[in-house]
């Protein structure tokens, strides 16, 4: 028996057209008094015999909680489990029926949580089977891009192609395809190929205006947004930023609000308008006060220490990073904690602080690596080379500098490549081995 274990978003839910074959469904409801588990998640359970000699989609929708599907066999034993994308949809696919049945799980899988749901068993025809294999190449994408290797993000790049191209192939518009779009870009973009990050993410732009989409659109623009950031075009960075703003407002998003007002005082601080910059942090920190969002709190408190670190005013820079630190300790945010001790770090050697610079940088380290952050861990590595470097132990700052130009490789940073790169070729130049600096400088 074959069990495809997806979830799989309808794009064409026609329910009671001649598209949609439904052999059962069911009306329900999760409310107080039915079955929960130990820890208080609330489930109803259905029994389900199939004679179908095709594949089977047992598909879940509701409006009031996020639904979750388990599918067991005969004797109880879990044979699939999926959660959803969007919040209001869940299903399972079953490629080959065993006629001993099965007993389908209907839950949110969280405590407490009640609502209204319907549950169906439908036979896909020939354009949803091609529709669900779109929709498992994303989420299999997906799985790939969170594990977060140089490898594993090229197979992403390959799925999530191969995912948008399915849809299209049947001419399906909808919200998955301008997400694979955006995390494409994002991929690019992490491997500093800018150019490809930006046509995908306008691809993805006429789309979510096709599904008028406010809060995607404006998700994507913020992406092109951070492109231009990148591309030190800081005017047309802020232009897009503010477009994103006006539809991530309208669209009521305050989460996304949050981030784009960040980004807006990040592209100002770029641009060495740091007071501009605290302005719009000083906002940041307001609405995440309102949404109770602590670890947001801490990415605006932090950039509020970077920009007064550009204006020089070090003492106050330590005391935002400081706070920020305190929170991510207090929300469990391992990979903000991470940056904070490395921009603690960056302070203090400002003040001429190596020793104490070099403690807060290997305490970064050591939760970069915890965390799985190769990137965040080659940034580490660098900065502590370059103390290393500063203080005149060369032989150590060399072999930092080396693992630091390996983990930009691993990840696909060109950028981060190139800056270690040239700080080898300058490392060799100040001992005077320009024999040897001279290859690394040539490089393209």
């Amino acid at each position: 028996m074959a069990i495809n274990s997806q979830f799989f978003f309808l794009s064409n839910p026609a329910y009671g057209q001649e598209k949609v074959e439904v052999i059962d469904s069911a009306i329900g409801e999760l409310e107080a008094g039915d079955l929960s588990s130990d820890n208080g998640v609330i489930f109803d359970l259905y029994p389900l015999q199939l004679t179908a000699d095709q594949p089977v989609l047992i598909y879940l929708e509701s409006q009031d909680f996020d639904p979750y599907l388990i599918l067991m066999d005969g004797e109880g034993n879990k044979l699939a489990e999926n959660d959803d994308l969007y919040d209001t949809n869940a299903g399972i696919l079953i490629d080959q029926i065993d006629p001993q049945g099965y007993g389908v799980v209907v839950t949110s899988n969280k405590a407490a949580v009640t609502g209204k749901y319907k549950l169906q068993i439908i036979l896909p025809d020939a354009n949803q089977l091609i529709e669900i294999q779109g929709h498992q190449s994303l989420i299999q994408a997906q799985a790939m891009m969170d594990e977060g290797s140089k490898e594993s993000l090229l197979q992403a790049i390959e799925l999530f192609t191969q995912g948008v191209e399915f849809y299209r192939q049947i001419g399906i518009v909808n919200r998955e395809i301008v997400f694979a779009l955006n995390r494409l870009g994002t991929i690019y973009s992490d491997f500093g190929e800018n150019t490809k990050a930006l046509a995908y993410y306008q691809q993805a732009i006429p789309l979510a205006q096709q599904l008028a989409d406010s809060a995607l659109e404006g998700a994507t623009l913020n992406n092109i947004g951070s492109i231009y950031n990148a591309l030190a075009d800081r005017r047309t960075a802020i232009d897009y930023y503010q477009q994103a703003l006006v539809l991530i407002r309208k669209a009521g998003d305050k989460t996304e609000e949050m981030t784009t007002i960040n980004n807006l005082g990040v592209a100002y601080d770029n641009l060495g308008e740091s007071e501009k910059a605290l302005q719009y942090y000083a906002e940041a920190v307001a609405l995440g006060k309102s949404l109770n969002d602590l670890k947001m709190i801490g990415t605006s408190l932090s950039n509020i220490g970077l920009a007064y670190n550009n204006l020089g005013e070090r003492e106050k820079a330590l005391e935002y990073y400081q706070q920020a630190l305190t929170i991510s300790r207090s929300v469990g945010d391992r990979q903000g904690e991470a940056v904070r001790l490395n921009n603690i770090a960056l302070v203090y050697d400002g003040f001429g602080e190596k020793d104490k610079a070099l403690q807060y940088y290997i305490e970064s380290l050591i939760i970069a690596e915890a965390v799985g952050d190769q990137s965040l861990q080659g940034s580490v590595i660098s900065n502590i080379a370059l103390v290393l470097d500063g203080l005149g132990q060369k032989a150590q700052a060399l072999e930092y500098y080396q693992q630091a130009l390996e983990l930009a490789r691993l990840v696909g940073d060109r950028s981060g490549e190139g800056v270690r790169l040239n700080n080898i070729a300058l490392l060799y130049d100040s001992v005077g081995e320009k024999d040897e600096a001279w290859p690394i400088i040539d490089r393209p």
